[in-house]
């Protein structure tokens, strides 16, 4: 009986690190991991989300947001509103807006790739939707 309750713990545990691992690599894990890490300018926590062909493009994007003045813009947050899934390639729908003006919230896209079992985001000319 002892054994038993041991080994079903054990399942369990199991079951409980897979879940937690599957939704740390969803799309929507992953997007939200990098809105966040840019409205703190993390670049290097950012930087580590994206795929290589994106690197140019993140480093124009690291450039303006790192020469905006966060004091007189407000502070830029967000919400994940949902996603869409086709095979290895996601679109991620996101609410933005800035600390200054709570009613401005915009809707926005974010393209993600899956490379090698784990998604990364696509700032690749033709991934962002203007």
């Amino acid at each position: 009986m002892k054994n038993s309750l041991i080994v079903m713990l054990l399942i369990a545990m199991l079951f409980g690190a897979f879940a937690c691992k599957t939704k740390q690599n969803s799309p929507e894990a992953v997007a939200d991991a990098f809105l966040k890490a840019m409205e703190k300018r993390d670049f290097e926590t950012a930087n580590k989300l994206i795929t290589e062909e994106s690197q140019g493009a993140f480093d124009l994007l690291q450039s303006f947001v790192g020469s905006m003045d966060e004091e007189g813009m407000g502070h830029y947050e967000h919400k994940i509103l949902g996603f869409e899934l086709d095979g290895n390639t996601a679109t991620v729908i996101y609410e933005i807006w800035t600390s200054k003006d709570l009613s401005d919230k915009e809707e926005q896209k974010l393209a993600l790739k899956k490379i090698d079992g784990t998604w990364k985001i696509s700032l690749e000319k033709g991934d962002i939707e203007k």
